[in-house]
């Protein structure tokens, strides 16, 4: 399992935000077993349950970003907050 954080970074669909459970913005906190796969659903767990579960995927946007039926995610893993941290310390 991979810890990770999702953030929903758009809403795509026409419905109202305010009806939906995910909101633009929304973070998650939990781990992943397998990366994103074109057709099936996104999980994160917490250990105890699922925080996030989401339509079927559509469409990969690089290696962290995917597309939903619904909505734009984003993973972010432990390595890439890391990763950025460095970045900043070397500028």
């Amino acid at each position: 399992m991979i810890k990770a954080k999702v953030i929903k970074l758009q809403n795509i669909s026409n419905r109202d935000e305010k009806n939906m459970q995910v909101r633009t913005g929304d973070l998650f906190e939990g781990q992943i077993k397998t990366w994103p796969e074109i057709g099936e659903c996104f999980y994160l767990w917490d250990g105890n349950k699922y925080v996030l579960v989401t339509t079927p995927i559509t469409e990969l946007i690089g290696d962290r970003e995917f597309r939903t039926l619904n909505s734009i995610y984003k993973i972010v893993t432990k390595e890439d907050e890391r990763d950025e941290r460095i970045k900043i310390i070397l500028q």
